[in-house]
Order: C-alpha cells, then structure tokens, then sequence
C-alpha cells in the first residue's frame, strides 16, 4: 500500500527513533474506500487502539504534499476528541468530504495536551524548491498552531541548507530521518 507523505514520514520516524529522543504519539491510519466500505471495523479499531484516550484526526490527503507545490493546512483536523462513536464517524466524514480521491487517508493520533516541540519539517523549500530542509515549530506547548493557519506569534523558522554539517542538537535526529 502505498502512503501518502505524512504517513511515510511518521512511520520512518517511529522506525528511526528507537532511542526515544522524541515522541511520536501512537497512531493508525486508513484511506477514504476503507471506511466508506467499513464504517464499524475502523470504528472498533479506533476504540481499541485508543480507548479512555483523547485523539486527534488528522487528514493524510495524497493532494497535500507534492513535489511541485504544498497543501499543508488545507484539509480539516480535529483534536482532543473523546471516542464516541457518533462524533468520531461525523468527524470522519467531514474529513473525507474535501477529500477526492477514494485513496486519500485520515490519520488517528493520540492527543497530546502539551508538547515541549511541535511543528512542520519540509524537505525543500515550499517556496522555491531549493534543497533545504525547512522547519516551522513553536515552542508554546500547543500542537496546532503552526498548521491552523492562524496568526501565530510564538512560532520560529529555521531553515538548513541539506549538505550542512553543523545542523542544531534538537533538529538532529529529525532531520537525520529523512
């Protein structure tokens, strides 16, 4: 199965980060045709996966990162969610609504309340497409900020050229994953 570029990052770094350096909250992700055949089993997954826990869903679009240009922020997510079944499905649908293509994916994430880092790495610049890695985070302990699209005053950028070799300590890791 092929995922889309949020998925197969999140994996790499799950599989990358064996020394626990950073978290990478649990998740599971699946594609549009799967829940619209499926509503019940990725319902029953969700509830074992996750259960007393909140969650977030967060969209996994194929149409949100290309080569040639970045959607980021353009689709819905939705956050610290109790599991209950009525919510979590309209949620779900709500998602999938903007979505067109039937192999469009939503990721369900555990929710974290507060993060020391949280953010957006780019592999190029989103502007030019110049071989930077381009990282937009903040620091404020909320998780969203960065991809509301709101104003965000506590967000900092940095940008590294990728043939560096004095990359920051708390980037390190991250970008050694890609």
């Amino acid at each position: 199965m092929k995922n889309s570029s949020k998925i197969s990052a999140l994996l790499k770094l799950k599989k990358k980060n064996k020394n626990k350096n950073f978290l990478i909250p649990d998740f599971i992700f699946f594609k549009k045709r799967e829940f619209l055949n499926n509503k019940e089993i990725i319902f029953k997954k969700i509830l074992n996966k996750f259960h007393g826990k909140k969650i977030i869903l967060r969209s996994a679009s194929l149409n949100e990162d290309s080569l040639k240009e970045s959607n980021a922020g353009k689709f819905k997510s939705f956050s610290n969610l109790d599991i209950k079944k009525e919510i979590i499905l309209k949620k779900i649908e709500i998602i999938f609504n903007d979505f067109k293509n039937d192999n469009d994916q939503i990721i369900v994430q555990l929710f974290l309340k507060e993060a020391f880092l949280s953010g957006v790495v780019f592999t190029r610049d989103p502007e030019t497409n110049a071989p930077y890695y381009v990282i937009n985070y903040d620091k404020s302990g909320k998780t969203d900020l960065i991809t509301s699209g709101k104003i965000n005053p506590t967000s900092k950028t940095l940008i590294i050229y990728k043939n560096f070799k004095r990359i920051p300590l708390k980037f390190n890791l991250l970008i050694q994953s890609f």
